[in-house]
């Protein structure tokens, strides 16, 4: 689900800002929703159960992973990809110039 929700509007319009007017409505609401989403996604227990669930799936062998193996991965690693894509909506904190993509990767 979190995967879903943190897709990047880019891919729901092929790649390009909709010209339609009530399009780009959308796409800047959808934008708008992520960037307010960001900061709270920069949440260290979340970090910490995805590593709980890919971990184990890359100390396997290769050829010994499931399809569900490869499954875990998969969304993790779009998740996060996903996640590092939001546009940073402004600093959180004026005196240390930290903004939302700096708590993520912190």
């Amino acid at each position: 689900l979190l995967v879903n929700l943190t897709k990047p509007p880019l891919v729901c319009f092929d790649g390009k800002i909709p010209k339609d007017v009530t399009f780009t409505n959308v796409y800047l609401n959808i934008e708008s929703h992520l960037q307010k989403t960001k900061a709270n996604l920069a949440n260290e227990k979340l970090f910490e159960f995805l590593v709980t669930k890919v971990q184990p799936v890359l100390v396997k062998d290769w050829l010994d992973r499931s399809d569900e193996d490869d499954f875990i991965v998969h969304a993790v690693f779009t998740l996060v990809r996903n996640i590092l894509s939001i546009k940073s909506e402004r600093q959180i904190s004026e005196e240390s110039d930290i903004n939302a993509h700096d708590l993520v990767l912190w």
